[in-house]
């Protein structure tokens, strides 16, 4: 079977893609991860000043301030429920150990 080439963000790949070139079940969480946080957020994976959209959330997630987090332009305006619920599910796809990675069945499943 022919593969078409892959196309994501420079950083919405896992890391293990960019050593080999061969997609895996774990490269495919945590590139749903990085996009899922781009979506929450409004940021590309890339950002303007260089930096890698996981530099910015680590400690952005640390404060615990979901109005920090979320997309500016919703102004506040949204469910926080389900706004911690989309951003725990992305921060399951992308842990900082390899130890703590989850499968995409159970990513799903949460």
């Amino acid at each position: 079977m022919e593969m078409a080439p892959l196309i994501a963000t420079p950083v919405g790949v896992a890391l293990r893609y960019e050593k080999t070139g061969q997609l895996t079940k774990e490269s495919d969480v945590h590139s749903f991860g990085i996009v899922l946080l781009e979506l929450i957020s409004r940021r590309q994976a890339k950002m303007e000043d260089r930096r890698k959209i996981l530099d910015w959330f680590h400690p952005v997630f640390e404060r615990a301030k979901i109005e920090d987090i979320v997309d500016p332009k919703l102004e506040g305006v949204f469910n926080t429920h389900s706004a911690w619920k989309a951003v725990d599910t992305a921060r399951s796809c992308i842990p900082s150990s390899s130890a703590e990675k989850e499968t995409m069945s159970y990513i799903v499943s949460e």
